[in-house]
């Protein structure tokens, strides 16, 4: 339980780093931690955490948006509904598809900001592939990068146990 707090809690830090240092770039740390958060949850379909990860996740955007607050809550609230239905068809969990469901994320993320902030602001916003490439490639290194603190995790462990 205090991991999930704690997890929690993580999601506007990561909002003030993309926000601040990283604006530029475009890249979407909150959207990132979120889809690996899910990923490796063992058990998403039957998960009562997804709702409060995804609302975390979409507040801590929205406080920092100059847009309509609630709109990342309800995109983050859907894109967790579309994960939970992709890993319900998913018998492995491996590299291959977390790089489907992170592609199909940030492809329906970045394709529904851009349709909502089209709409709301009464001018075009175009969709930007280099947002969905430089996310993907960010994406990639977080999934390693958990990777391997997982197995470093579970040798320590072994380590203790022998």
């Amino acid at each position: 339980m205090i991991k999930q707090i704690v997890l929690l809690f993580l999601f506007p830090f990561l909002s003030i780093l993309q926000n601040t240092f990283f604006a530029s770039l475009g890249l979407n740390f909150v959207l990132l931690f979120f889809i690996i958060i899910l990923f490796f949850d063992k058990r998403i379909s039957k998960s009562y955490f997804l709702y409060p990860v995804a609302f975390f996740a979409g507040l801590s955007l929205d406080l920092f948006s100059p847009f309509f607050f609630g709109v990342y809550i309800l995109l983050f609230l859907v894109l967790a509904e579309v994960l939970k239905r992709i890993s319900v068809l998913v018998v492995k969990k491996n590299f291959v598809t977390f790089a489907f469901a992170l592609l199909v994320s940030i492809f329906l993320f970045e394709l529904s900001e851009s349709v909502i902030f089209s709409m709301s602001a009464k001018q075009y916003m175009p969709f930007d592939f280099s947002k969905v490439i430089y996310n993907c490639l960010l994406g990639f290194l977080f999934y390693y990068g958990y990777v391997c603190i997982k197995k470093a995790a579970s040798g320590k462990k072994k380590k203790k146990r022998n």
